[in-house]
């Protein structure tokens, strides 16, 4: 499997090392970069993958879809707390 998808495992681990560096530094621009790239790598990768043959696993790609945007909308919470009421 590693040697299979190579390049897909060394960009998927840059995009996680940088994720954590961010996340340790507090670099929020780097945040808002990595954090969906995460998600649009393994998107990406599913889609070429399988091919979306069958209705598994277009709804499994349709999960991520909507893990990516729950992802962004959480990450713009800040910016307008009335945006997700938390009572």
């Amino acid at each position: 499997m590693l040697k299979k998808y190579l390049k897909f495992n060394l960009i998927f681990a840059l995009i996680f090392i940088l994720q954590l560096v961010a996340e340790y530094y507090e670099l929020s621009a780097l945040k808002y970069i990595t954090k969906p790239l995460i998600v649009i790598s393994l998107l990406i990768m599913f889609a070429i993958s399988t091919k979306l043959k069958g209705r598994f696993h277009k709804r499994l790609f349709t999960g991520l879809v909507f893990g990516l945007i729950g992802d962004v909308l959480l990450m713009l919470v800040w910016k307008n707390e009335a945006f997700l009421p938390t009572d």
